[in-house]
């Protein structure tokens, strides 16, 4: 797909392998943010959000965090978050096919001629 993406590098590791991409799962971020063959980034939204699940997960049940029962609750918002975040990708980065456009502008204009004339007079 053309859409365009982020590179981001950051000296941000989690675990103790380095992260790579595999072929069957774009959706890591590779080590080498530099475009190479065979190598692609991550949206910089879902980086953020997969860091967020991390440093929400650290906080709990510890002494200075927070339950462990409530990161389902927070858990919760941030999956909504990365719905809406996929949804808003899918709309930007959809076709939009001519002829529905069309059919919308004439069933439009068609609405804006009509509806005053079935408004009652007062």
């Amino acid at each position: 797909s053309n859409t365009p993406l982020i590179r981001v590098r950051l000296n941000y590791l989690e675990a103790a392998t380095p992260i790579t991409r595999s072929k069957s799962n774009s959706s890591f971020l590779s080590q080498d943010a530099s475009p190479k063959e065979g190598r692609s980034g991550v949206m910089l939204p879902v980086l953020l959000i997969q860091m967020l699940q991390t440093h929400l997960a650290k906080g709990a049940g510890v002494r200075w965090g927070y339950l462990e029962r409530v990161l389902n609750l927070i858990e919760a918002h941030v999956s909504n978050a990365a719905r809406s975040f996929e949804n808003l990708d899918r709309l930007i980065t959809m076709p939009f096919p001519l002829s529905y456009l069309q059919q919308c502008k004439v069933m439009f204009l068609v609405f804006v001629l009509i509806y005053p004339i079935s408004i009652e007079q007062i």
